[in-house]
């Protein structure tokens, strides 16, 4: 069995929730989808190719699983040279209702129909008509449902006893976002997180967490990569503003993630995770987070067969790293990847 890194987040200091995933996976289907022209989709255990639309469109809101409002606004990422939008609501029966002629990237739900049930399960199909060849393209249909009214009343209260607490508030903000997007409360806001990170944005905070939570939730859940990283790279200008070197090096981990996630640029990722490194050797009692950087950064290396020295270099250094720690359960995965590579 190949050895597993942890890449969802890569290290212990996890914002929200962390998937395991194998980079050499990663980097392997990605490839293969490039050359088919399709798209990769990651679940925590593995990878997969899937057919391609010609042109997607990012829909921020609804997104995830679920979610609280029965009137929401609808938004979605602007589509280049679109010169208007529809948006079509369905449900197990049909649809529900359709909007056309929409120049803005946002619809709120129409006065003149139904709200949405609760406990109901929708689809919504938002399409663009572009100006140069008036085609009209399609994202794949945001699957969703509405939270039903216990879950409601308990998020109510939940949120009532962060606020009782009396936090600043960015840590409340924080506090807020990270309930509705715990994997454990199982409520999957996601949009409802990003909606009021950005709320806190707006009012120009300059919580570092903040911005390292909204990258986390563009970059992994919305794969909203130009916004990830406008965040993580604000992120990290406030860590070096203020010297905070754990959340530098959390912004640098998830600027590598970003390079990963567009065109492969593996370069820019070993120049992140690189920094990154070095930042956790300036902090004490960080060994395995140094190790796990090693390991990353050696995995990275070996999807690229001039760069085999380098990878097993890496490797060595991580092995090292794990020995210290007495860190058996990473020990073996690593001396076989070096010994796969030293084969080649």
């Amino acid at each position: 069995m190949k050895y597993k890194l942890l890449y969802g987040w890569l290290i212990l200091i996890t914002l929200t929730f962390t998937h395991w995933l194998n980079i050499s996976s990663f980097i392997q289907v990605s490839a293969r989808a490039e050359s088919q022209n399709k798209d990769v989709v990651c679940t925590p255990n593995g990878c997969s190719v899937v057919p391609r639309s010609p042109s997607t469109i990012t829909t921020l809101m609804p997104y995830g699983s679920a979610i609280r409002e029965q009137r929401p606004t609808f938004r979605w990422l602007t589509v280049e040279d679109a010169v208007e939008y529809e948006v079509t609501l369905k449900n197990s029966e049909g649809v529900l209702w359709r909007v056309n002629n929409i120049t803005e990237t946002q619809l709120a739900y129409p006065n003149n129909q139904n709200p949405l049930s609760l406990e109901g399960y929708y689809e919504l199909e938002v399409r663009a008509t572009i100006a140069s060849d008036n085609e009209s393209l399609k994202r794949e249909s945001v699957f969703f449902k509405t939270l039903s009214l216990v879950d409601i009343q308990r998020l109510d209260v939940e949120i009532q006893a962060i606020r009782d607490r009396a936090l600043d508030t960015d840590t409340e903000t924080l506090k807020i976002a990270q309930l509705y997007t715990s994997t454990e409360k199982n409520y999957n806001l996601i949009a409802e997180a990003i909606s009021i990170l950005n709320e806190a944005i707006a009012n120009d905070t300059e919580s570092i967490p903040i911005y390292l939570l909204l990258g986390e939730l563009y970059q992994k859940d919305i794969k909203a990569y130009d916004l990830a990283q406008i965040s993580y790279q604000k992120a990290l200008e406030l860590s070096q503003m203020t010297n905070n070197l754990e959340t530098e090096a959390e912004a640098q981990i998830g600027l590598a993630r970003v390079a990963l996630s567009v065109n492969e640029n593996r370069e820019l990722a070993i120049e992140h995770l690189k920094s990154a490194y070095e930042t956790y050797k300036a902090l004490e009692n960080e060994d395995f987070n140094i190790a796990q950087m090693a390991q990353f950064i050696a995995e990275v290396y070996s999807f690229d067969v001039e760069n085999t020295d380098m990878a097993v270099e890496w490797y060595q250094v991580a092995l090292a790293s794990y020995q210290s720690l007495d860190r058996q359960d990473y020990i073996d995965g690593i001396k076989e990847e070096i010994d796969e590579l030293q084969q080649q």
